[in-house]
């Protein structure tokens, strides 16, 4: 059988979604512009578990972002009213597993990076105004200019203009929000510095913590219900009572307000030559550390899609089929450990309890088929 003809194929989207498609698209043989500005002043920080690892390993560019990478020894879950320890997720022992955190200007600068050094993509930083899809092709309007692909890929977020063609439908109203900060670990306690993730499940409410640049920087998430206070005054009113955690209402400390809508999915990913990736398509909220790991595994298994398949419209249709399917579970487990995290009063007190009582086993069940999914 003759090898099918190289197409090409648009990205929309220079961040972390759009780059990774992008090196997967010419990794399996097809010409690929990138439209869009990779972003600037990107702060903080991602974890990557062993599935994450995976994708890049399949995308063939783990050791351009392993540099970057400053592993992290374990998941420590402890109690944000008695900072008590109430299970440890060992990455050590038995098995030796990779886990990690990565600055996001630094993942994205690396994929940045291998696209820029890739000789099938090419960049065009031109505003797209508009976005029509084929059943053999699609095309980009940019001013008075129609340009004509094989393919189009949005990765442009959950408000791009390639999800409002695929799924138009008004946003929704999150009740719930994301503080983040990421600060000089020599400016906070020595236990924020320890080379883990911490994972603080409190009333109402829970915090994440862990380093980043080889240690240099921590990265800080707090997850509550939304309100009109101030940041600094939200931030105070979950740690001001704990010894531990009191240090991160500091003046001096700057956090930004995300909303947190629940984890979810588009029905479908696909509209003829049109599909969409990353926060494109799905929604994941901090709740398990996948938001990076999923876009990943989305361009991952695009890749794979495209070099098993010669016709176009069939990789297309069964990669968006079989993503979304493989994508279902993990999405009602997000929902599930959020509404767990959320937990207020005596019910906070007994889901600390269940997970001091099922411990190691109980938690790495819990994230097992995530993992390895």
């Amino acid at each position: 059988m003759a090898k099918a003809m190289p197409k090409h194929i648009a990205v929309i989207g220079a961040a972390i979604a759009g780059l990774s498609a992008a090196l997967a698209a010419a990794k399996a043989g097809h010409h690929v512009t990138i439209f869009g500005q990779a972003p600037r002043h990107l702060g903080g920080a991602l974890q990557l578990a062993p599935n994450g690892f995976a994708a890049l390993a399949r995308l063939g560019i783990e050791g351009t972002i392993a540099p970057h990478m400053t592993r992290l020894s374990a998941i420590e879950l402890r109690s944000a009213r008695t900072n008590g320890c109430l299970s440890i997720i060992d990455h050590e022992a038995p098995v030796r597993r990779d886990y990690a955190s990565v600055g996001r200007a630094q993942l994205v600068s690396a994929l940045l990076d291998a696209a820029e050094a890739h000789k099938h993509i090419q960049f065009d930083e031109r505003l797209i105004e508009g976005i029509k899809a084929g059943n053999r092709s699609a095309s980009l309007q940019i001013k008075d200019e129609i340009l004509s692909f094989d393919v189009i890929i949005g990765a442009d977020g959950k408000d791009g203009l390639a999800r409002q063609l695929i799924s138009p439908q008004a946003k929704e109203a999150a009740t719930r929000c994301a503080l983040r900060t990421a600060v000089p670990a020599a400016t906070l306690p020595r236990t924020f510095s320890a080379k883990r993730c911490q994972l603080w499940l409190g009333d109402g409410f829970h915090l994440v913590s862990y380093p980043f640049a080889d240690g240099a920087e921590v990265n800080l998430v707090l997850c509550t219900k939304d309100s009109a206070e101030e940041n600094h005054e939200m931030i105070a009113a979950h740690v001001k009572d704990n010894p531990v955690l009191a240090c991160l209402a500091d003046d001096e400390i700057t956090w930004h307000r995300t909303p947190l809508p629940e984890a979810s999915q588009l029905a479908t990913w696909r509209k003829g030559h049109v599909i969409l990736v990353g926060d494109a398509a799905h929604f994941m909220p901090p709740h398990l550390a996948q938001g990076a790991g999923q876009t990943l595994e989305d361009a991952a298994s695009l890749y794979e899609a495209l070099v098993q398949h010669d016709d176009m419209t069939s990789a297309l249709k069964g990669w968006s089929v079989r993503r979304a399917r493989t994508l279902a579970p993990i999405i009602e487990r997000a929902q599930s450990t959020g509404a767990l995290m959320r937990l207020s009063g005596p019910f906070s007190r007994l889901r600390n309890a269940a997970i001091e009582l099922g411990g190691q086993r109980l938690i790495e069940s819990w994230l097992k088929n995530i993992w390895h999914a």
